[in-house]
């Protein structure tokens, strides 16, 4: 921030343009700290702002986020599209952090709603530790590698680490570009 208060980004930084496209549909958290880790509402809901959709209809099931949480809307139109399944059948966890797997699958799942406008799912190459994603993120991930919505980090997927602010706000770009 400078003297003011205002959030200054630098230019030259490998997610400004995507930070740019973000803010200019209103798509932000409201965070300041783009090296925060983001949770998994925060996610959906940046998610949600970006594509828009005609709203956040229908019933929450999960016991730990309530009509009146402030992603809620957010959470009903990804559970009624079917892009996130929670932990368990109850429980989203709301507030822990998302981790590059889980992103990734809710990424591709959301592709598959809006009818695979990106479709190749083998990539031209593998990164480094794709061995570590087990069997239920795979395909997301080898379709995440093959459009370039991901790049890894040094060459490695590092499906256990969290999403930092910036990593999302470059993923779900990238996947409307």
């Amino acid at each position: 921030k400078n003297r003011m208060g205002i959030c200054i980004f630098p230019q030259d930084s490998w997610y400004f343009d995507d930070l740019i496209t973000m803010q200019s549909v209103g798509a932000m958290t409201g965070t300041d700290n783009l090296e925060a880790d983001i949770t998994r509402a925060e996610f959906v809901h940046m998610l949600y702002e970006y594509y828009n959709p005609s709203g956040g209809t229908g019933k929450l099931t999960f016991t730990d986020v309530s009509n009146d949480y402030p992603f809620a809307p957010a959470i009903k139109w990804a559970m009624k599209t079917g892009i996130i399944r929670g932990i368990t059948d109850k429980m989203f966890a709301p507030d822990k952090k998302i981790t590059r797997l889980e992103m990734i699958v809710i990424l591709a799942r959301f592709n598959e709603e809006r009818e695979n406008l990106l479709t190749a799912t083998e990539p031209e190459h593998h990164l480094a530790d794709c061995e570590k994603i087990p069997e239920w993120g795979k395909s997301a991930v080898h379709w995440a590698v093959a459009n370039g919505i991901i790049y890894g980090n040094n060459g490695r997927v590092l499906p256990d680490d969290y999403v930092k602010v910036t990593e999302a706000v470059a993923m779900i770009s990238r996947l409307g570009n």
